[in-house]
C-alpha cells in the first residue's frame, strides 16, 4: 500500500528554534521538515497575512527542493459569517491577501473558521456560504482551496453536518475536519452536533466513512485534518495539551478519563486508522508545542501499521 496520508505540524515548536542548523529562520522550514522525516507544514497567518510574498517565494523554492508540501491557516480574525458589514468587507480583503500568499509559496489549501453564530445558527451557516460563494469567484486564485474547519467551541459555528453543508454549497471548499474539536463537542445537546468520540482507531474509520459518503469524489481525495489532545468543557475547548501528555490526579475527571490516561484524542489511533483503510489525508498535528512529535509518531504509526497489513 502506498502512502495515502502525509504528516506535520501546526507551525513552529520550540525545537525548531533551538536547533542550530535553521538559525531561527522560518524559511528553512522545508528543509527542517525533510530532515526530521516529515511531509508537509501548515503556516500559521492566525493574526493576519503578514508574510512578505518575497518570503512566501522563498518557501515555494525550499518545498520544491526539499519535496515538502505548506498548507496556510488564515486569520482568526476572517470572519465571513459576521453580521457587520465592515467585518465581512475586512475578512474579504484578509483572505485575499492571504490566498495571494498562499499562491506565491505553492500551497493550495486555506485553513479558515468559520467564525461566529451571531444571529441564529442556520442564518450564520447562510451569512458564511453566501459570502464564501462570492469570495471564490472573485478572489480565489487558481490551484487554491478554501477549508473551513470544523469548530471547538460548541457556540461557535463549524459543527461536522455544517461544514459538510458549506462544502455541498461551496464546491471548491474542502473539509478541515479537527477530530480533537469534534471530541470536545460531545457534550452539546445541539441538534447540529451528533456526540462524536474518539477513543480507539474504529471510531475514526466511522467518521471517515461519513465523510466521504457526503464529498464529492474531489473533495474526499483532497481531506485535511487537524488532530491533537484537547481539555475541554461543557462549552467544548479550553486548551490543547501535549502530545502524549497523560491526566494527572489534579486534572483527573469522567469527562477525560482516569490519571495516568492519555489525553484524547490520540494521534496514534487515527494514524493507523488511515493505515487500515488506505485513505487520502494531509494530517496537521497541533499538540501544545510538541507538533513536531505529534505528527513523527503518526507517521511512524501510520508506516508501521501499513508494512504490517502488507
Amino acid at each position: 500500500m502506498k502512502q495515502s496520508a502525509m504528516f506535520g505540524p501546526a507551525g513552529f515548536p520550540t525545537s525548531f528554534f533551538d536547533t542550530k542548523k535553521y538559525k531561527k529562520n522560518r524559511v528553512n522550514a522545508a528543509e527542517w521538515l525533510h530532515d526530521i522525516g516529515l511531509d508537509i507544514l501548515e503556516l500559521q497567518m492566525v493574526h493576519g497575512p503578514r508574510t512578505r510574498p518575497e518570503v512566501a517565494e522563498q518557501h515555494r523554492e525550499k518545498a520544491e527542493e526539499f519535496g515538502v508540501n505548506f498548507s496556510i491557516h488564515a486569520s482568526y480574525y476572517c470572519v465571513l459569517s459576521s453580521v457587520k458589514d465592515d467585518v465581512v468587507e475586512r475578512s474579504f480583503a484578509s483572505l485575499a491577501k492571504t490566498a495571494e500568499l498562499a499562491a506565491l509559496a505553492g500551497a493550495s489549501r486555506i485553513v479558515l473558521h468559520p467564525g461566529t453564530t451571531a444571529g441564529g445558527r442556520e442564518n450564520a451557516l447562510g451569512r458564511f456560504i453566501t459570502n464564501m460563494q462570492k469570495f471564490v469567484a472573485n478572489d480565489l486564485p487558481d490551484g487554491v482551496h478554501i477549508y473551513p474547519e470544523t469548530a471547538g467551541k460548541v457556540n461557535s459555528l463549524g459543527s461536522l453536518d455544517e461544514i459538510l453543508t458549506i462544502c455541498r454549497e461551496v464546491p471548491s471548499c474542502r473539509p478541515c475536519v479537527d477530530f480533537g474539536h469534534l471530541h470536545c463537542r460531545q457534550l452539546s445537546e445541539l441538534e447540529t452536533d451528533n456526540g462524536w468520540t474518539f477513543t480507539k482507531p474504529e471510531d475514526y474509520i466511522v467518521a471517515m466513512d461519513h465523510l466521504k459518503a457526503n464529498l464529492r469524489p474531489e473533495q474526499w481525495e483532497e481531506m485535511h485534518y487537524h488532530i491533537s489532545p484537547i481539555e475541554f468543557t461543557p462549552k467544548g475547548e479550553k486548551k490543547h495539551r501535549d502530545h502524549g501528555e497523560l491526566i494527572s490526579e489534579e486534572d483527573a475527571d469522567p469527562m477525560f478519563g482516569k490519571p495516568g490516561d492519555p489525553w484524547l484524542p490520540v494521534a496514534e489511533h487515527f494514524a493507523r486508522a488511515l493505515a487500515l483503510t488506505g485513505y487520502p489525508a494531509w494530517v496537521i498535528s497541533e499538540a501544545a508545542d510538541s507538533m513536531d512529535r505529534g505528527a513523527l509518531a503518526m507517521k511512524k504509526t501510520y508506516l508501521s501499521t501499513t508494512e504490517d497489513t502488507e
